[in-house]
């Protein structure tokens, strides 16, 4: 059987396609055919909305667009211990 989630939790790309979403901060990752897709808000009202070809680089761009608005408290706590 094929697995919805890493060992780290995250979505794997037959989790993806099976429909769920992925939420980090103020965006989320989804997939629908066979593009990766990243929504969401910066800064409150800035809409932002990037495609990507792998779940690598949408992860990326997930990571990018978290860092650069700063939506993710969570990561930040960790890094700070």
């Amino acid at each position: 059987m094929m697995n919805l989630q890493t060992a780290t939790g995250k979505l794997t790309s037959y989790g993806f396609a099976c429909g769920y979403i992925e939420r980090r901060g103020g965006f989320t990752l989804s997939r629908e055919h066979n593009v990766y897709h990243v929504k969401g808000f910066g800064a409150g009202t800035v809409p932002h909305w990037e495609t990507a070809r792998t779940l690598t680089e949408a992860r990326t761009l997930l990571r990018q667009l978290d860092n650069l608005y700063g939506l993710c408290g969570d990561a930040r706590k960790r890094d700070a211990r």
